[in-house]
C-alpha cells in the first residue's frame, strides 16, 4: 500500500490529538506570538487552545511557518521529531 505524502503528518497529529487530549487546552506565550499568521491564515475563527483550532492546524502543518513550529515545540504540542520530520519534508520539495 502507498502512503500519501501527507498521510504520515497527519496520523502523527491525530496519534497526539488523541494521546494528549489536556493538552489543546494550553497556550504558550510564545505559541500566540509566533503562530498568530499561522492561526488567522489557516483556522481563523477558532478559539485559542480549543480542540478544533488544535485540528485545524494539524490538517495545516504542510503550510504552518517553521517559526510556528518551534513554538509548538517549546510549548509540548509537537516533538522535536515531528517538527524534524515535517521540517525536513518542505526541504525536499
Amino acid at each position: 500500500m502507498k502512503i500519501r505524502p501527507m498521510a504520515a503528518p497527519l496520523a502523527v497529529f491525530a496519534f497526539m490529538l488523541l494521546v494528549f487530549p489536556a493538552m489543546a487546552g494550553t497556550v504558550t506565550e510564545r505559541m500566540k506570538r509566533d503562530c498568530r499568521n499561522d492561526y488567522h491564515r489557516y483556522c481563523k475563527g477558532l478559539e485559542l487552545g480549543s480542540e478544533k483550532l488544535r485540528a485545524c492546524m494539524s490538517r495545516s502543518i504542510r503550510g504552518v511557518s517553521t517559526r510556528c513550529i518551534y513554538a509548538l515545540v517549546d510549548g509540548k504540542q509537537m516533538t522535536n521529531a515531528q517538527a524534524t520530520r515535517v521540517l525536513n519534508k518542505r526541504k525536499k520539495k
